[in-house]
């Protein structure tokens, strides 16, 4: 959670900063959010992990409790509908690592779209510079 507050804390300085922070600033800026943006990354993979363990847990046992159903004899709909009641419970769960982990993907995106914004920023303050520079 801390590697989220950082990136976030980032962003907001960024977003009040952007017009008058230097090309130093901006660099560094950059780099932190480059390497929080890896841990980000690292949590991503780890939650994506535990949604597709909840996914193929879910499908598993929806799967067997839908078997011994129609094993005892029940219609295919009945013992279908059965089957989702029994699951809830791992449905909930799934669900709540599915959110996770979009909302995680989203971050991880929206990191990389405003580390290429701050790229581009350096690359104008650098023209802006050398243009100074060179006209007196």
């Amino acid at each position: 959670m801390d590697n989220i507050q950082e990136l976030t804390k980032s962003i907001n300085w960024y977003n009040k900063n952007y017009s008058k922070a230097t090309i130093h600033q901006l660099i560094d800026l950059k780099s932190k959010l480059v390497t929080e943006n890896y841990y980000l990354a690292e949590l991503l993979a780890e939650n994506n992990s535990y949604c597709l363990q909840a996914e193929n847990e879910k499908k598993v046992v929806f799967a067997k409790k839908r078997q011994d159903l129609l094993a005892d004899k029940w219609q295919i709909g009945r013992a279908e509908a059965k089957a989702e009641d029994e699951i809830s419970e791992i449905r909930a769960v799934y669900s709540q690592y599915k959110s996770v982990v979009d909302r995680l993907k989203l971050l991880h995106n929206q990191v990389n779209e405003i580390c290429n914004d701050i790229q581009q920023r350096i690359s104008i303050l650098k023209i802006e510079r050398n243009t100074n520079i060179v006209t007196p």
